[in-house]
Order: C-alpha cells, then sequence, then structure tokens
C-alpha cells in the first residue's frame, strides 16, 4: 500500500525528532489511521517503519504463453 502524506509527515517528524536528541530511538505516531512505529538504532541504520495496512486493490492477471 502507498504511504499517505499524514504518514509520511509523521515519519519524517519522527526522524527529524530522533536526529535532533528530543525523543528516544523508538517512538510511536499517532495517526487518524493508526499508530505507525518508527525505530533507528543508530544514524548509521535503516529506519523502520511499522504499522497499520489494509487492502487498496483486488485484482486477476492473465499472463499468456
Amino acid at each position: 500500500r502507498r504511504s499517505s502524506d499524514l504518514e509520511i509527515r509523521g515519519f519524517a517528524s519522527a526522524v527529524a525528532a530522533i536526529y535532533h536528541g528530543l525523543t528516544e530511538r523508538k517512538v510511536n505516531v499517532h495517526l487518524p489511521g493508526g499508530d505507525l512505529l518508527i525505530q533507528w538504532k543508530d544514524n548509521t541504520s535503516p529506519v523502520l517503519m511499522t504499522g497499520p495496512a489494509t487492502e487498496v486493490f483486488r485484482g486477476e492477471v492473465k499472463i499468456e504463453r
């Protein structure tokens, strides 16, 4: 699923706060679509974002050979 603008802003805000030492390296961001858990072990590690996912599309593809 694609991230919404709110999720992206929440993610960016959490990373900025962590980077500047304003919060711990594990943060819950509360958004209307559900909470996001942002984790950043250290400045050289990837940032992890965990949260709810919803189905936005269902379909079938016919592959002919």
